[in-house]
């Protein structure tokens, strides 16, 4: 890979439907079904450049998924999108070079840096701190960081819903999305 940056696509098997975002006691139609009973799904995290020169690796995997990679249907950012110290034109740097992908839904989840830039990442990014997204017989359980400490924390209200949804979903495929691991969270 030329960017030096690993991509990893999952190709699931699913029944067809739409992608629905579910934060916790809300819903939303976000999406058409998936083409020919697929779905492609492209998950990055930590992309977070330190300066406008390491700016480059995302750019040259965005345009490599674009000109490579047809009919992704979804991309999940698993934190630490950008640094802490991050400002609003490195946001709308990130959102300018993101869209360049061609990918029709992200979700967002915030790490630890992210966290650190609340306020800024919030008005970026309004999602719920978790939530849920559903593609057919899928369930895409998203925990974000909750905490400003340098270790990812998911707190226990959002350990408990993330519990409640497997339990209550066992005839699904269920992918769990954090910055970091649940144990000891």
């Amino acid at each position: 890979m030329k960017s030096g940056l690993f991509k990893v696509w999952f190709w699931l098997l699913l029944l067809p439907g739409c992608a629905t975002l579910h934060p916790p006691g809300d819903e939303q139609d976000l999406a058409a079904a998936p083409e020919a009973d697929r779905l492609v799904l492209w998950m990055l995290s930590d992309i977070q450049p330190e300066s406008p020169a390491g700016r480059i690796d995302f750019e040259r995997a965005v345009l490599d998924v674009a000109a490579h990679v047809p009919g992704i249907d979804l991309a999940i950012i698993a934190g630490d999108l950008l640094q802490s110290r991050s400002t609003p034109e490195d946001f709308q740097w990130f959102l300018e070079t993101r869209d360049r992908a061609a990918v029709p839904q992200w979700f967002e989840l915030a790490g630890n840096h992210d966290v650190r830039n609340g306020e800024l990442f919030r008005r970026y990014f309004p999602k719920p701190w978790h939530y849920a997204v559903s593609v057919g017989n899928v369930l895409i359980l998203l925990l974000s960081d909750e905490t400003r400490s340098s270790a990812t924390d998911i707190s226990g209200p959002a350990f408990e819903w993330w519990r409640e949804q497997v339990l209550a979903n066992p005839d699904r495929i269920i992918l769990t999305v954090t910055h970091a691991p649940l144990r000891q969270s």
